[in-house]
């Protein structure tokens, strides 16, 4: 299906203006956080949890999951200063994105989307699971994964258009599917 290139500018100018409407009434402090915010999910397909003292803001996709202010902010008091990933008290693996703003810090978590969604039925259940191995993935190279699994997913593991809609040769795609340990597709 081809991208309707209007109908995309339209939605962007209307996502803009609905910020714009939000941050106008907002303080300095929560202007800051809520950009803090965007520019992460910006860089991030997953989901985000952006905090400081006062303020949560979380997307719909983690509605339901019990991450009140207070649950984030003991994670965050746990944390070392050079923590770059952790695991929630549920066990869910983040990534921690600090920010600075007038003094006051602020944190942003990055979920691991293949934690947060189950796999549909026609998947088998070990499909998407991250083996211990591969835990220590940079976020760039998480991303990858979980694009890489969610374009053979959606192909019912066609490599070839899988290949073709990434943008890469198939070498290349296996050559991935290695390394990330996606053996169902080997």
């Amino acid at each position: 299906m081809e991208e309707n290139k209007h109908l995309r500018i339209a939605l962007k100018t209307v996502v803009n203006g609905f910020q714009q409407i939000l941050a106008s009434g907002m303080r300095s402090q929560q202007r800051r956080l809520l950009d803090a915010h965007l520019k992460t999910k910006h860089i991030t397909k997953c989901p985000v949890i952006t905090v400081d003292s006062n303020t949560i803001i979380f997307e719909k996709d983690l509605e339901g999951q019990n991450y009140t202010h207070g649950v984030i902010r003991a994670f965050i008091q746990d944390l070392r200063p050079d923590t770059r990933q952790g695991r929630m008290p549920n066990g869910r693996r983040v990534t921690v994105v600090r920010h600075n703003g007038d003094g006051e810090e602020f944190y942003s978590l990055v979920f691991d989307p293949i934690e947060i969604y189950a796999p549909s039925a026609s998947v088998p259940p070990v499909l998407g699971a991250l083996p211990n191995k591969y835990l220590d993935l940079k976020l760039l190279e998480r991303m990858e994964r979980e694009t890489i699994l969610s374009t053979l997913i959606s192909l019912h593991g066609n490599k070839s258009l899988a290949a073709e809609m990434l943008g890469i040769s198939r070498g290349t795609l296996y050559e991935r599917i290695r390394r990330y340990g996606l053996a169902e597709f080997e």
